[in-house]
């Protein structure tokens, strides 16, 4: 029978070795004047777990997913696409974002 001091260690030690996943949402409609400066932001954060970006380009008409390729090419591990058929707006959009997410 472990201690609570024990129990308290046990549970201390479980939160550091698991590693966290942040998963930011992009909803992206035309957008690609401001893509790479928001990309790039997201890539010069410091941290200590891992993270994904998925972004929802909600059937842009401009250069948007383009941009977003090129991103997802570079850094698969941390880039996802996906395509709307049609534009649903951003709270639809967004909204998908969270049913895709792992």
């Amino acid at each position: 029978m472990q201690n609570k001091t024990g129990q308290i260690l046990q549970r201390e030690t479980m939160m550091i070795t698991k590693v966290p996943l942040c998963t930011i949402i992009c909803p992206c409609y035309n957008k690609s004047k401001y893509l790479k400066r928001c990309f790039d932001s997201i890539l010069m954060q410091k941290t200590r777990y891992k993270f994904k970006v998925v972004v929802i380009d909600d059937k842009s008409t401009d250069n948007s997913c383009e941009i977003i390729e090129k991103y997802v090419k570079k850094y698969p591990e941390i880039f996802q696409l996906y395509k709307n058929e049609v534009n649903m707006k951003t709270l639809a959009t967004t909204i998908k974002g969270y049913s895709l997410i792992d």
